[in-house]
C-alpha cells in the first residue's frame, strides 16, 4: 500500500514537471523578444484591490519573458484610496521599472520614459 502511494506521488511530481517545463518552453518560443520600451498601464481607482499587488505581478511576468529591462508598469492613480497609494509608492520606491501616477501626469511620463530608453 505505502509503495502504491509513493509511486503515485512521484508519478504526478514528474508529470507536473514535465508540463512545466512544456510550458516555459512553449512561452519562450511563442515570445517575440524585443528591444523597444514598452508599457503596461493599471488603472487604479478607490475600489481597486491590492494594486501594489498587481503592479509587481506585471513586473514578475515582464521579468519572467526576459523583457524585465525594457518593461515599465505604471499604476494609473484614478482615485485610489491612501493605503493602496502608500503602498505603490512604496513598491515603487523599492523596484525598478514600477511607477504611479495621475491621468495628467501619463503623457509627461511615458515620454521621459522614451528617452530614458533611446539613451541606454
Amino acid at each position: 500500500m505505502f509503495h502504491a502511494i509513493l509511486y503515485a506521488a512521484i508519478t504526478i511530481l514528474a508529470l507536473f514537471g514535465l508540463i512545466s517545463l512544456i510550458y516555459y518552453i512553449a512561452v519562450r518560443l511563442m515570445h517575440l523578444h524585443s528591444k523597444d520600451a514598452y508599457l503596461v498601464v493599471l488603472p487604479a481607482d478607490a475600489n481597486s484591490r491590492d494594486v501594489a499587488g498587481q503592479l509587481y505581478t506585471e513586473k514578475l511576468r515582464m521579468s519572467f519573458f526576459g523583457d524585465g529591462e525594457t518593461g515599465h508598469v505604471i499604476a494609473l492613480d484614478c482615485g485610489m484610496d491612501e493605503i493602496q497609494l502608500q503602498n505603490c509608492k512604496s513598491l515603487c520606491l523599492e523596484s525598478t521599472g514600477l511607477y504611479v501616477c495621475k491621468p495628467e501626469q501619463l503623457g509627461e511620463l511615458c515620454v521621459s520614459l522614451s528617452q530614458t530608453n533611446e539613451d541606454t
